[in-house]
């Protein structure tokens, strides 16, 4: 298959010495439940590796219906997939470009490249295939960087998949010290960049080749193809659940079954969040195609996803802006996107049984930021929330603050929203603030004002102790005064509780 380029004949070990290494091969049962159906934007040439993008509103795949190899991109309506467009030239200075990942909003890729030239920038190769990274800036593919040594080795190096937070990297590689032909390896992000690749071992590499991962959005399950775990023909899609967030000690295995594999090869299989449907490639009618298995019989934990439009508050320009996901129990930060100038979306994926707080920050604007719980238990849900963002001058934003009823001490989960401002007063030294507390109308209003008062001093004070200078603050309680929801309801009496930060000059 020409996806496989860059991959010599010689690393495809033999399939019936894999076998004999194998201690268990998985059994193929048959769905007849499941329907698989081929996309009509396929074409005559290969088409495969899809990625969803927003959800399921777009996908990104490859294709060489232009000759060799490139990314094309396609959009999902009521009618249909629109017609294929070509990703962007930036994204085609090479003999063949592969497959790609891309965070759920669309905004930030890793793809491979065999052959980069170049002459439209200044990275160079390390191997026949390498991975590099790119983000959309104005509608257009740009940034274009090799991932370094650190991922790209002097082999064949390619399909990578990208977890729902961006932070885990599988990719495929023939490098020496593998199982066997080309094997499956992980790396994790940190603040210093991708870490060095660790193979999966066993169960999932073997000593034939293991390749095409793609990670659920729900982040339990990986799917792979192999020659070396048994199957119905060629390569077949395989399971694997019960690893880690960052991609280790993953155990079972299970073959995905007929119909999803057949005689031929199937590669990449990707689940939807929130949706029956799965999407994978086969060669089963000659070249590469893309399908779709309806139901999908590997469906991802339901999830809860936000998504929306940045803008500016009273011109509605969309916004380039970073999108930070905060785990607010430990503070970890657990995804960061950005988004597109041209565009101002974003799209995140929640997982259950945590509390997030979800910010929104722009250059020469005030930033944002709002609370998501998502329950154990919580069933899928799909969020539409549209972020105004406020300019710096004569602006106010609320605070992701917390306290104790009755009590003025900040609770650790307001660490995240606090630090965040401290960063931001950092960054904009002239500024002065007002720390503004506001309470709802149940109880005596002098009590609501100085409850109000006490929580702004509170948040003064951490300011203050963590480097800003004091005559830059003022705190101020306003108690019930200045309501910004109606307090004969729940809802608006938690909305009207509440502390706002206040650029005063």
């Amino acid at each position: 298959m020409r996806f496989l380029t860059g991959l010599v004949a010689a690393s495809l070990a033999s399939t019936v010495l894999a076998r004999a290494q194998q201690v268990f091969l998985p059994v193929v049962v048959d769905k007849p439940e499941v329907q698989v159906v081929p996309l009509d934007i396929n074409t005559n040439d290969d088409d495969f590796a899809p990625v969803a993008l927003m959800g399921e509103r777009a996908i990104a795949f490859t294709s060489s219906r232009a000759g060799d190899q490139r990314i094309f991109m396609s959009v999902r309506s009521s009618n249909g997939w629109s017609a294929p467009m070509p990703a962007g030239s930036a994204l085609a200075r090479a003999e063949e470009v592969g497959t790609t990942a891309l965070t759920p909003d669309g905004n930030s890729m890793i793809f491979a490249a065999f052959e980069w030239d170049p002459s439209g920038g200044d990275e160079t190769g390390y191997g026949r295939t390498d991975l590099y990274s790119a983000e959309k800036v104005g509608g257009e593919w740009t940034n274009v960087r090799n991932l370094g040594p650190i991922i790209n080795s002097s082999s064949w190096d390619s399909q990578p998949t990208l977890s729902a937070d961006g932070r885990t990297l599988y990719f495929a590689s023939d490098r020496p010290g593998g199982m066997g032909g080309a094997d499956i390896y992980v790396s994790s992000l940190s603040a210093s960049g991708w870490g060095a690749p660790q193979s999966l071992g066993l169960p999932v590499n073997s000593g034939a080749d293991d390749m095409a991962p793609t990670i659920a959005p729900d982040g339990k399950r990986l799917f792979f193809s192999s020659r070396g775990h048994g199957g119905v023909g060629g390569f077949d899609l395989f399971v694997v659940s019960g690893g880690d967030a960052r991609g280790r000690g993953w155990n079972t295995i299970e073959n995905l079954g007929t119909p999803i594999n057949s005689i031929a090869d199937e590669y990449f299989f990707i689940s939807i969040p929130n949706s029956q449907n799965a999407y994978f490639s086969t060669s089963r009618t000659g070249n590469l195609d893309i399908y779709t298995a309806y139901p999908n019989p590997f469906p991802p934990d339901a999830l809860v996803t936000v998504s929306g439009i940045v803008t500016e508050t009273g011109t509605g320009t969309k916004l380039a802006a970073d999108i930070t996901v905060t785990d607010l129990a430990s503070g970890e930060v657990v995804a960061n996107f950005k988004t597109d100038s041209q565009n101002g979306e974003y799209f995140v994926i929640l997982q259950r049984g945590r509390r997030y707080s979800i910010t929104a920050q722009a250059a020469d604007h005030i930033f944002y930021s709002d609370e998501y719980t998502v329950a154990p238990n919580s069933e899928a849900k799909d969020v539409r929330k549209d972020i105004d963002l406020v300019p710096i001058l004569g602006g106010t934003t609320r605070l992701l603050v917390f306290f104790d009823y009755n009590k003025a001490d900040l609770k650790d989960e307001s660490k995240p929203d606090l630090n965040r401002a401290i960063e931001f007063l950092k960054e904009n030294p002239t500024l002065r603030v007002e720390i503004a507390g506001h309470s709802d109308d149940k109880g005596d209003e002098e009590y609501n004002r100085k409850l109000s008062q006490s929580r702004a001093e509170s948040v003064r004070i951490y300011f203050s102790n963590n480097g800003i200078d004091g005559a830059r603050l003022t705190a101020t309680g306003y108690g019930e005064v200045q309501p910004v929801a109606d307090n004969s309801t729940d809802e608006g009496r938690a909305q009207n509780r509440r502390v706002e930060l206040r650029v005063s000059k």
